[in-house]
């Protein structure tokens, strides 16, 4: 493994390089110097014998890279890319098996590394970012003059534990650390989420709920097996990327990492995406760490301790029910769930029926549940069906979901509703299709 560096031979970028390399060398990697060409003759120089039409970039970029072997003991490559830039250094990334890439924090938009260029590797990247905006925090870190302070956003899902192990991973062995965990949660819907009832005060978390996100926040930090110094747990209804950037300020963080979930278009659309809100909303050093490939790979599922039965309240979803109390094992727990779709704009005035419609789930419980000692939980969601789907999926470490079919004659005999079918495509567990009732 190895880190890259990305460089456009600016101050900023011969900075990032020196602290990529010194963290490569304190975990033992090696470093790849990157620099794209934004000539237009490079696509059909390179590897040719016009190649020399390049050398002023072919000279900078060697004595970039020799600058680097000088102030460090570890291996450092280059390579001479042609554009498209992001293209370019993510297809290093891959043929070198990067740990991270590393960018200097150039906030410009122009030709070479800047803003659009950060968020576009931040979106489409399969390896962790690292965009240095405050190299003199990490040079104090390398020096040993003082802990690196980091923040890791948490919302309990899959994405932020890996965040969470990328920061003990790499920034705890590069050196002394102080991790710190942070929660950004809106009150009715953090409410709703946990079946509590709604705070009289809709901009204050209520005592029960925050109580059950710390809780949730600990076995989080224990399953990443990473040391935690502080855990914080911010009311906040808006964007979660502008109170993470706030909060890190606060904190007096030197470094903000987040971990990224796979986005469908509507939700880019109406949300954006906490990690791409970062890179433009905070002025310090931030780290975003995407889906892992590994994690990523099937896995054999063993006996299923948690499955989420996904329904609409009509009878073709009211059959993933007792499909998901078949499937759990013995002591295990299924959650009922049900999504209202609210837009994606939800008001507190829309959530008068969440009692109801929490006893409307209740009434769904087979009596198997009792002689299999399983425990349920209802749980009643605003948004998009899909999307509330599968993040619920991801929060709560489901091993699989039911979901019922919905036949739509009128479309091409589709056999699968629309939610069903985006369910399958994005989940990253099992999941059970209850088939269609023989007439």
């Amino acid at each position: 493994m190895t880190f890259v560096l990305a460089t456009d031979f600016s101050a900023e970028a011969q900075r990032a390089g020196v602290i990529a390399g010194g963290m490569a060398e304190r975990v033992g990697e090696g470093l790849h110097v990157v620099h794209v060409s934004t000539d237009p003759r490079a696509p059909f120089v390179l590897g040719t014998t016009e190649e020399h039409l390049l050398q002023d970039e072919r000279k900078a970029l060697a004595e970039a890279a020799a600058a680097l072997r000088t102030n460090t003991k570890i291996p450092v490559e280059e390579e001479l890319c042609a554009a498209p830039i992001v293209d370019a250094i993510l297809g290093a990334a891959e043929r070198v098996v990067a740990t991270a890439i590393v960018v200097g924090g150039r906030r410009r938009i122009g030709p070479t590394l800047g803003r659009n260029v950060h968020e576009r590797l931040v979106q489409q990247s399969r390896v962790p970012v690292l965009i240095v905006r405050a190299p003199q925090a990490f040079e104090a870190w390398l020096r040993g003059e003082r802990p690196l302070r980091v923040l890791v956003g948490s919302d309990m899902g899959a994405a932020s534990t890996r965040a969470l192990r990328f920061a003990g991973d790499v920034f705890a062995r590069v050196g002394p650390a102080h991790i710190m965990v942070a929660c950004v949660a809106a009150p009715d819907e953090t409410s709703i989420r946990l079946g509590l009832p709604l705070p009289p005060d809709g901009d204050l978390l209520a005592p029960a709920a925050e109580a059950v996100l710390r809780d949730e926040l600990a076995a989080q930090i224990q399953r990443a097996c990473v040391p935690v110094t502080n855990v914080i747990v911010r009311t906040g209804t808006a964007a979660p990327e502008t109170h993470l950037s706030v909060l890190a300020e606060n904190e007096r963080a030197d470094l903000l990492i987040v971990g990224m979930r796979k986005h469908s278009w509507i939700e880019k659309v109406w949300a954006g995406s906490v990690s791409q809100g970062v890179v433009r909303a905070a002025s310090t050093n931030i780290a975003c760490v995407p889906r892992s490939l590994v994690e990523d790979k099937p896995v054999v599922p063993g006996p299923a301790r948690v499955v989420v039965a996904a329904t609409d309240l009509s009878p073709l979803g009211d059959a993933a029910v007792p499909l998901a109390y078949r499937f759990v094992a013995d002591g295990g727990e299924v959650h009922l769930v049900h999504v209202v779709d609210a837009g994606p704009f939800v008001h507190r005035g829309t959530r008068t029926r969440d009692a109801e419609l929490v006893t409307r789930l209740g009434e769904r419980i087979p009596p198997e549940a009792r002689t299999k000692n399983v425990r349920t939980e209802s749980r009643v969601l605003f948004g998009r069906a899909a999307d509330e789907l599968v993040t619920y999926v991801e929060r709560v470490g489901a091993d699989a979901i039911c979901v019922g079919t919905h036949g739509r004659a009128g479309l091409g005999a589709v056999l699968l509703g629309s939610v069903s079918q985006e369910v399958i495509a994005r989940s990253r567990c099992p999941v059970i299709v209850a088939p269609v009732p023989r007439e």
